[in-house]
């Protein structure tokens, strides 16, 4: 992807400000919610974070992302390994016309795809997810979970002018996403007695590998949440492959998880209703965004209703894997 000629002038101008070197070389390599170059100067590799407008409108949103930054020192501190946001006159957020950003050091990593996420590595992540949900983290992050408002029908109508495979998904599981929707807000109530800071967003985009050693990355969806519901979605987003869903590799995330946390305080069945509010969050901000000019809202939102589909199929085999460790 290209840059603008307002990205090059603007990165030029962070990094002579803040001294970290000439400009030679910069690519883009997360343009998906906010922009994330790899930026190298004639000094060293960066990594500069780009917040859009709708990210931080605020003071109140920058004051949120800032917690969430405290967060990821935490779990340094606590041993979890974090790749942390650099200082400047010991602040992270840069500010240039009206735009945020964080500059990290570039790390030689690599993500893995579904297809490489084996039995040891798929431990490994259990294992820090289950020690994140124990640490006595004091935070006044607010809490994940929101009751969903999305009007199926009213987007069932649009998108019948729209675009037409758009369309045939929407009207394919109507039902299923209404029902969903429905049983999410009516179990919020059970899962919100018991919250713990999270990430929150642990899918494997966010978690970087050098060799056998893994990286948490991007604390954004950082909130107060139902360990139970983040080990649900988690377990469920990460096993996901295509269709379909790794039974296996599922088995021994949650049997992992449980031997590192310990009991679930929550009903497994709650949090399995729950699980999807983040993701339904998401889905009811992408299809709003939906049009002619907007493919890629198109995309992602096809993309969504599949996954989130997917799920409702798989929740009873899911929750008899649960009750077959817990016997």
């Amino acid at each position: 992807m290209e840059l603008t000629k307002s990205q090059i002038s603007a990165i030029n101008k962070i990094f002579e400000v803040l001294e970290l070197g000439k400009v030679e070389d910069t690519k883009i390599l997360d343009s998906s919610q906010n922009t994330v170059y790899k930026v190298t100067t004639d000094k060293k590799e960066y990594v500069l974070k780009e917040y859009s407008k709708d990210a931080i409108r605020n003071e109140y949103e920058l004051n949120k992302r800032k917690r969430q930054i405290s967060v990821s020192e935490k779990y340094s501190q606590n041993g979890i390994p974090t790749i942390l946001p650099l200082k400047f006159n010991n602040r992270n957020f840069i500010k240039y016309k009206n735009r945020y950003y964080l500059v990290y050091d570039y790390l030689d990593y690599q993500i893995l795809t579904p297809s490489e996420l084996d039995v040891k590595k798929i431990r490994k992540i259990a294992n820090v997810l289950a020690i994140t949900h124990n640490l006595n983290i004091k935070s006044d992050l607010p809490c994940q979970y929101k009751t969903i408002k999305i009007d199926l029908n009213k987007y069932l109508k649009k998108y019948k002018r729209l675009d037409e495979k758009l369309y045939k998904t929407l009207y394919d599981n109507y039902f299923t996403l209404e029902n969903l929707i429905l049983n999410c807000n009516n179990s919020i109530k059970y899962v919100k007695t018991h919250l713990c800071v999270s990430h929150n967003d642990l899918k494997l985009k966010n978690i970087l590998w050098k060799k056998d050693f893994m990286y948490l990355i991007d604390f954004d969806a950082c909130a107060m949440t139902n360990p139970a519901t983040a080990l649900v979605e988690c377990a469920f987003s990460l096993t996901k492959k295509g269709n379909k869903v790794d039974t296996e590799l599922y088995k021994e995330f949650i049997k992992t998880y449980l031997k590192k946390y310990g009991q679930l305080t929550t009903s497994f069945k709650d949090a399995q209703q729950v699980a999807m509010n983040g993701k339904l969050q998401w889905l009811e901000y992408i299809m709003g965004k939906c049009s002619k000019k907007d493919v890629q809202a198109i995309e992602d939102t096809i993309s969504m209703i599949k996954e989130l589909t997917l799920y409702v199929r798989k929740m009873d085999e899911l929750n008899d894997i649960y009750l077959s460790l817990v016997k």
